[in-house]
């Protein structure tokens, strides 16, 4: 088993008839649930952008950018700080996302996902 599979955790609640909705809505996305409250997207009529990013609130603390702007950071899963450095977009994981997350298996992550974004990954 992943362990950090968090596919049934950090889930919003939805109504047996807000779920097809949903399901209709999410369609082949379903799978980031693994890393993303899609179900609180929905409802809160958020979208992905055209990089294919959703927003850092849904963001679930098994994200490799988990951050403070995401509703589940809190003392127990403390997300990293987003900043600018030079008019680009810096990304600092906290000590969380660094047990969640090696530095390795974060600049994999950069490389598939950041590459064409121009933001900076600063992990020291």
């Amino acid at each position: 088993m992943d362990e950090l599979d968090y596919t049934n955790k950090f889930n919003t609640q939805l109504s047996k008839n807000e779920m097809p909705l949903y399901k209709k809505w999410a369609g082949d996305r379903i799978r980031d649930t693994y890393d993303y409250d899609l179900q609180g997207m929905w409802l809160n009529n958020k979208q992905f952008g055209d990089n294919g990013h959703g927003t850092d609130q849904f963001k679930k603390p098994n994200h490799p950018t988990f951050s403070t702007q995401s509703q589940y950071s809190n003392n127990e899963h403390t997300g990293g700080e987003w900043s600018l450095n030079k008019g680009k977009d810096m990304f600092t994981p906290s000590p969380f996302n660094k047990s969640m997350h090696s530095k390795e298996k974060m600049a994999d992550y950069w490389n598939f996902a950041e590459k064409d974004s121009g933001a900076i990954l600063n992990y020291d």
